[in-house]
């Protein structure tokens, strides 16, 4: 305790490692930081004293950490349901969560059709079941009603060539390179727009695999505000098979071991770190 306060490091040991049975940020449905990450780690970590320098690069451990913990979703939404103000939480610092907090606020002002019941349960479901949860894409649905989530959402199809060595890209006007995919249309689930859109910019017809690879809520354009919450599915091909592409985005099969130029390059580590885990569980 230090001025009448609780000190970080205090707080995130009391609301995570201590016994569920003591309470926790969310106040209810607790269960969950019994299986955090964070329970072995030392509760400091997540106490960054600044945003520069040396404070930056223990974020990062720190939201490392949250990267490989299977409850970073419940975290992340218990966080933002008391207004946590400090610390890292479900892999966002502060200015993350107030961002993500203010874009929520944004989207159920907006005039915007509603996003239907149905699609509403495809989209949780794929965020509960996906191998790769980044922060917000939980809390995005959580945060409102059903009936005050608004669209459209998005989806990819991350395609691999059957031996892990390739995986093919399309070349966006301004998004760079980036995995075939676009905005569901009015009423279509996530996987569906998947399939089609990755048929219209390809050619391909392909059976996506079950398991969503990762769930995300991304800003797209460095000239906007908007997020977007959006599911990057899986699936092999065969590179022999000639591709059909839409006029001015061609497609093309790129070795994963060489980086490419795109509006979110940490994500051909991503594929890479999914891709293992499938070629070790085929």
């Amino acid at each position: 305790m230090t001025n009448g306060h609780r000190d970080p490091a205090d707080v995130h040991r009391a609301d995570v490692h201590r016994p569920v049975a003591s309470g926790g940020p969310a106040g209810r449905d607790t269960g969950w930081r019994e299986s955090a990450a964070c329970r072995s780690e030392d509760p400091e970590l997540f106490f960054p004293l600044s945003s520069e320098g040396a404070g930056t690069a223990q974020a990062e451990r720190a939201k490392a950490v949250c990267a490989r913990c299977p409850v970073v979703s419940q975290c992340a939404a218990a966080a933002m349901t008391v207004g946590e103000a400090h610390g890292i939480w479900g892999g966002m610092d502060e200015r993350e969560r107030r961002h993500l907090s203010r874009a929520a606020v944004g989207r159920t002002a907006a005039n915007r059709s509603c996003l239907p019941s149905g699609v509403v349960r495809a989209a949780e479901q794929d965020v509960r079941s996906a191998a790769i949860r980044l922060p917000g894409s939980a809390t995005w649905l959580d945060r409102a009603d059903p009936s005050g989530i608004s669209g459209p959402l998005v989806a990819e199809v991350w395609v691999f060539d059957p031996v892990g060595h390739r995986a093919l890209l399309v070349d966006h006007p301004w998004r760079g390179l980036v995995p075939p995919g676009g905005k569901a249309e009015p009423g279509e689930t996530p996987r569906r727009a998947a399939v089609r859109e990755l048929f219209e910019e390809t050619g391909l017809s392909v059976v996506l695999m079950h398991r969503p690879a990762m769930a995300f809520v991304r800003r797209f354009r460095e000239d906007s505000s908007a997020t977007t919450l959006g599911f990057s599915y899986a699936a092999f091909a065969d590179p022999a098979i000639p591709l059909c592409c839409e006029p001015g985005q061609p497609a093309a099969w790129f070795d994963l071991s060489r980086p490419w130029a795109a509006r979110f390059p940490k994500d051909r580590q991503r594929m890479r770190w999914f891709l293992d885990l499938l070629l070790r569980t085929r």
